[in-house]
């Protein structure tokens, strides 16, 4: 054998040394997931095993920590793949997914696990069906982009069980319009870095500065996705920056200024901020994010 055959032969066997603690690893990291689902059955009952804050917190530290010497998109890929083991090592899980836009189907299978079942669904209103029929455990709905009103029916009461809980892909391009949103019952926790969705219902005209001027003076950074005419009003779908509900103090005085034209403010959900694609270090260290507590 070379002295080339041999250095390759010998490099190859710490490749399969480190493979095979690796798998170690991941064996007694299913163990752990046991043992917290064994706890969870004791104490919270039944439920999609989803923790998407956690998640996200998990994501973050382990990019910042690899600090761009391990490439962040195989990262997440990777760690998203052992979440969805941890999950369907406590329970079945199936997505409702929207078969528009294409790539969302990629994106919601990315992010749940490539052998995650994935039910199609002819639009957000037959994916929410599919979640209240129990058919599903999570919706994968895309962006608001028209008047549809999936979103506006989650403020309603017969709905309220359901909420957003994530946006997909964790890891994202700000320059490519692909992304989704997944609706789930799991309660809402904070990430460190958060955005919340609101449905704020209005009476007569309003218009899009005026509806805005308020949250943009409490340093909310305001995004409108969408909004829909309803009988004499309007819905509007608002992404605030924060981890925030309807009785926080900046939405309670962002919303004066609209007076007798706020009909009905609503949280519809929360997610984590994605991270950009090429986070590192700097990118990947969340600042703390602004809480209902830590505002009030």
């Amino acid at each position: 054998m070379s002295e080339t055959a041999s250095l390759l032969a010998a490099l190859r066997a710490r490749i399969d040394a480190i493979d095979d603690r690796l798998l170690a690893l991941m064996m007694e990291r299913m163990a752990v997931v046991e043992q917290i689902a064994a706890v969870k059955r004791q104490t919270s009952g039944d439920g999609p095993p989803l923790r998407p804050a956690r998640e996200a917190q998990v994501l973050r530290r382990l990019v910042a920590a690899a600090d761009g010497r391990f490439p962040a998109d195989s990262l997440v890929r990777l760690w998203r793949e052992l979440f969805a083991a941890a999950i369907r090592a406590q329970m079945p899980l199936v997505a409702a997914v929207c078969g528009e836009p294409a790539e969302l189907r990629e994106i919601a299978r990315d992010h749940l696990g490539s052998i995650t079942p994935l039910l199609a669904a002819e639009g957000p209103g037959h994916a929410l069906r599919l979640l209240e029929e129990g058919r599903a455990q999570v919706a994968v709905v895309p962006m608001p982009a028209g008047g549809e009103r999936w979103w506006s029916d989650l403020a309603d009461s017969e709905r309220a069980a359901f909420r957003v809980i994530a946006r997909i892909p964790f890891l994202a391009d700000p320059g490519l319009e692909r992304a989704g949103l997944v609706v789930g019952t799991v309660p809402l926790e904070a990430s460190g870095d958060d955005r919340s969705l609101f449905v704020l219902r209005t009476a007569g005209e309003i218009s899009r500065s005026r509806l805005l001027e308020g949250f943009l003076r409490s340093g909310l950074d305001p995004q409108i996705l969408a909004v829909r005419a309803e009988g004499e009003g309007s819905s509007w779908l608002l992404d605030l920056a924060g981890f925030l509900d309807e009785h926080a103090p900046l939405l309670t005085n962002a919303g004066a200024l609209l007076r007798e034209q706020l009909l009905r403010l609503r949280r519809i959900g929360a997610y984590a901020t994605p991270l950009p694609v090429g986070a590192t270090r700097a990118a990947a260290a969340a600042p703390v994010s602004r809480s209902r507590e830590e505002i009030g």
